[in-house]
């Protein structure tokens, strides 16, 4: 997974004495760091509408970034947040003067305060919409059964990075 986009900040640093290469590595490091958080924007839609060409996109664009882990680990985040996240947002919607601010209140002192005209609606809701998720999930974790990263070279650290997936995928 070295590519030259990973290795390009060593090779910057041996020649930072001239100042055209120092400026460049500059804007190399604030390139990467854009293209990092545009994918990471990117990596939490998934969680709410899995897109295979878009997720295939995004699985080589960490690769390329010897970041397969680090993927991982982000979007285990977002989807933990995306469950949280929408669980607050699908209850908060059925409750109608909240005692609270909105984003103070405790999830559970949340659902204490749906009138129970609206237990019914605010249940199929919140199953209709963590049900999105749910498969979202699925459908990554298929992906990777699916595809494999079956480098040419199968070096220690594509098995590895293909262990973690897994690990992962499956907590």
């Amino acid at each position: 997974s070295n590519s030259a986009f990973v290795r390009m900040p060593g090779v910057a640093a041996m020649y930072r004495h001239f100042n055209c290469v120092a400026a460049l590595n500059s804007k190399l490091l604030d390139t990467l760091v854009m293209a990092e958080e545009h994918l990471d924007v990117a990596l939490a839609k998934i969680c709410y509408e899995f897109d295979e060409e878009i997720y295939k996109k995004l699985q080589s664009a960490y690769f390329l970034l010897g970041k397969t882990q680090t993927a991982m680990d982000q979007l285990h985040m977002h989807f933990t947040s995306a469950v949280h996240n929408t669980a607050f947002n699908v209850v908060l919607s059925f409750v109608e003067n909240s005692s609270q601010s909105g984003a103070k209140t405790q999830y559970a002192q949340l659902c204490k305060e749906v009138e129970e005209t609206n237990l019914i609606p605010c249940l199929l809701s919140l199953c209709k919409t963590l049900w999105c998720i749910v498969l979202s999930y699925h459908q990554v974790v298929c992906w990777h059964q699916k595809n494999p990263q079956n480098s040419e070279d199968t070096d220690f650290e594509s098995n590895y990075n293909e262990q973690y997936v897994r690990q992962k995928l499956n907590n």
